[in-house]
């Protein structure tokens, strides 16, 4: 068998397989993959709605809890932590945490699952408030309810709101809207 009956062989199989270019003066063969299409959101079910359902109530406890800070600021001025535009800040750095991590979120969402950094955040949310029942300084609240909590609600709202956009395709907007919708519903409901 010679080396041009060889080399005949592979740009036949490759062919078969695959789109192939073969170099001029060459005798190697560079394959180029074709892409594969990712498979359809499956638009509904159980486990579909189940997650627009976690993604509403991330939302609702998560950033609810950012966008009402006004209740917090009332109760750290009657206590005396310091004029209200320090306690002010205190929210405003939760806020920012929000959405100025995100490309932390995203890198670690991909990193280690959508799942894994909701319940991440979700933890983070909860502990940061409980230290922050037990603060007695403003730089106490800074950082347990500011960037604890704020980091923790930016682990949580990225991936609850890429999750939906995942499950859905005809019915995206929808269901991305209710999940979005809750912000508003605990800002109205505190």
């Amino acid at each position: 068998m010679s080396v041009e009956t060889i080399n005949t062989i592979d740009t036949t199989a490759a062919l078969s397989d695959s789109a192939a270019v073969l170099k001029p003066n060459s005798s190697s063969v560079v394959l180029i993959e074709e892409a594969t299409e990712p498979p359809p959101a499956p638009d509904g079910g159980f486990e579909a709605w189940g997650t627009v359902i976690a993604s509403f109530l991330v939302h609702f406890f998560g950033i609810g809890t950012l966008y009402t800070f006004g209740l917090f600021s009332a109760l750290y001025s009657e206590r005396g932590y310091g004029s209200l535009a320090i306690i002010q800040f205190v929210g405003a750095i939760g806020s920012t945490m929000l959405v100025g991590a995100g490309f932390i979120s995203g890198r670690l969402g991909e990193t280690f699952g959508f799942r894994t950094m909701v319940g991440v955040g979700t933890t983070l949310m909860a502990a940061a408030l409980v230290l922050a029942s037990f603060c007695t300084q403003i730089w106490q609240l800074m950082i347990t309810q500011g960037f604890l909590f704020g980091f923790g609600a930016c682990l949580c709202y990225f991936p609850s709101i890429s999750s939906v956009s995942q499950w859905f395709d005809k019915k995206r907007s929808v269901a991305t809207g209710i999940a979005a919708s809750s912000t508003a519903d605990a800002s109205q409901n505190n």
